[in-house]
């Protein structure tokens, strides 16, 4: 009997791609971070998990006063509202790869541990991140935040060098 090939959507090339764009995407995940604390815009976003009572805010909180121009336009809402995004994506592939890695459990056992601790690292990433709003940037849950972030690109790095050597084989 001949053994099926996961389809593409499954497959070990696609948790490689996937894994690259992981590593990219949690870098710019903390350089946006970083952007956004460093212009004091941690707030921007009042509430959480959504922005201003709702999933995108409405037009009034996009400028600050009635002229809608690039001078007025609020560039702390954009960064914050940016960086919860692109973290919406990273958590997206986070999921998706851990699919991917249940599905090739047999195939490519090394990445069980990883693929674990990534699911972990994005619930705490999203609860310590939802708690800096909530505690208005207390200084040690942006801390934890940013600890948190940087063991995630860790493992984001470790996940990427495993699936390379093991599809260069």
């Amino acid at each position: 009997m001949k053994e099926e090939k996961s389809p593409f959507f499954y497959s070990l090339q696609t948790y490689k791609v996937e894994s690259y764009a992981l590593v990219v995407g949690v870098y710019l995940l903390m350089v946006l971070g970083g952007y956004v604390k460093s212009i004091g815009a941690g707030l921007a976003c009042p509430d959480w998990p959504l922005c201003y009572g709702s999933l995108i805010p409405s037009a009034e909180y996009w400028f600050i006063g009635n002229e809608k121009s690039l001078a007025t336009f609020n560039w702390g809402l954009w960064s914050e509202f940016t960086h919860r995004l692109v973290a919406l994506i990273v958590i997206s592939l986070i999921l998706h790869l851990f699919v991917i890695a249940l599905k090739n459990k047999d195939e490519f056992p090394e990445v069980k541990l990883v693929i674990y601790l990534f699911v972990i690292l994005v619930i705490l990433q999203s609860v310590f991140g939802g708690l800096t709003v909530l505690y208005k940037l207390h200084p040690l849950i942006v801390t934890a935040h940013l600890g948190i972030g940087i063991f995630t690109y860790t493992i984001t790095l470790i996940n990427a060098f495993v699936i390379h050597n093991k599809l260069r084989q």
